[in-house]
């Protein structure tokens, strides 16, 4: 009897990094809990998924047709299918370091069905600074042709404007506040939603048109808190 062997190929990758881990040792899951909700997981069980932490994010491997000249398509029909991953930092101590700030009850959305995104990187462009607005410490906005970041300005009294703004000397297109959105996440602080696609452009689909997987690796860049 011939042996079936089970093949899996890479489906998509995620690759986090938060500019305050930058050791070798450091992994993304020592600062940040990864987990795919309740209809995620039921799609991985469905389609034979497989979700792979790595030192630097996460892999979904999914199982792959044996036939030749298929090696490159999913076993099953997956295309269309979205897969959500909510995301919470392992304790309160990363949360204060990083340029995330929370000003209503939305959430961080990261996916490749957004408009405007740039190369294979999941944050949209930062806001434009408004001068009547007021901001928290960590807001990211873009100044005329600078980056700058919101950081708290502990030299003036309390009765006074305690924020200020201290330009970012070099931008790679990090997270900030145009990532936050109405969606729901059961815990956390935002989400991951990827969407098999072969109609997302070559930069965000996961397949293509005739179904053989692209296999990419998209990007999410995390600054920490200037001081």
């Amino acid at each position: 009897m011939e042996k079936i062997v089970e093949k899996y190929k890479l489906l998509v990758g995620l690759k986090i990094t938060h500019q305050n881990f930058k050791q070798e040792t450091d992994a993304v899951e020592d600062w940040l809990i990864i987990k795919p909700n309740a209809e995620t997981e039921a799609i991985f069980k469905q389609n034979r998924m497989i979700l792979r932490q790595v030192k630097d994010g996460f892999l979904v491997l999914i199982q792959t047709k044996n036939s030749t000249g298929d090696e490159k398509k999913p076993l099953f029909s997956v295309k269309d299918l979205v897969l959500v991953f909510e995301l919470a930092f392992a304790n309160p101590a990363i949360a204060s370091q990083t340029a995330l700030p929370l000003k209503t009850t939305k959430k961080y959305n990261f996916s490749n069905e957004k408009a405007g995104l740039a190369a294979r990187n999941l944050a949209s462009a930062p806001p434009v600074f408004n001068n009547a607005l007021k901001y928290l410490a960590g807001e990211i906005v873009k100044d005329g042709t600078d980056y700058k970041m919101a950081v708290f300005d502990f030299t003036k009294p309390p009765d006074q404007e305690r924020i200020k703004f201290q330009k970012i000397s070099v931008w790679n297109n990090y997270v900030t506040t145009e990532n936050l959105e109405n969606v729901s996440v059961v815990n956390g602080f935002g989400r991951i939603s990827i969407k098999i696609s072969d109609s997302l452009g070559p930069s965000f689909s996961l397949l293509t048109l005739t179904t053989e997987l692209i296999s990419p690796t998209f990007e999410i860049r995390i600054l920490n808190i200037l001081s």
